[in-house]
């Protein structure tokens, strides 16, 4: 399974660092590397094939208590892509639920995730989003038009549409603009 950007940019980094600390690099090399390097590193890096793996997840709340998850995980590589599905296995409220994600190499390809949640009892219908319309506004990409459909099998059971119009960034709205006397007081 790919792990994040992120992850892999940490990856590097770090190997970079023990490798200074160690002496094995030249202090002047991490400084060096520029993002395309790290890129390439990481493209270069054996991520392993056809994984099984056993995790669990700790949450916790705001007052420091902890809620455990125990999950279940595999991947696949096809050809340059990663196929991964993973369960949870307990507790039993959230048993069986299921995520699997296609990680496609090509970048002119989105990734293609699904969620399964046995509590809704639905097994059956499907959720879809999908962006129709994505605009670059000020700098930022913005998703201005989203479908979202829900089919059973091949028949379409409801469909959302979502048109974002009048998008800008950077007007101050103040702090007591999200208040329950705002919501209350409304626009």
């Amino acid at each position: 399974m790919k792990e994040t950007w992120l992850a892999r940019l940490w990856m590097v980094a770090s190997s970079i660092a023990v490798a200074v600390s160690m002496g094995i690099a030249a202090p002047g090399v991490a400084a060096e590397i520029d993002g395309r390097c790290v890129m390439e590193l990481e493209r270069a890096r054996d991520d392993g094939d056809d994984r099984v793996q056993d995790m669990q997840m700790i949450l916790i709340d705001k007052k420091g208590n902890p809620r455990k998850r125990s999950i279940r995980s595999y991947s696949k590589d096809v050809g340059d892509d990663d196929y991964s599905i993973l369960f949870l296995l307990s507790p039993p409220d959230v048993r069986e639920t299921g995520f699997l994600t296609y990680d496609y190499d090509d970048d002119d390809r989105d990734d293609d995730q699904w969620l399964y949640l046995p509590a809704l009892k639905k097994g059956k219908r499907n959720k879809y989003l999908e962006v129709k319309k994505l605009d670059r506004i000020d700098g930022i990409w913005v998703a201005t038009e989203t479908h979202m459909t829900t089919k059973q099998g091949k028949v379409t059971l409801h469909k959302t549409i979502l048109v974002a119009k009048n998008v800008r960034f950077g007007e101050d709205q103040g702090d007591d603009h999200f208040t329950t006397r705002q919501l209350e007081k409304g626009l």
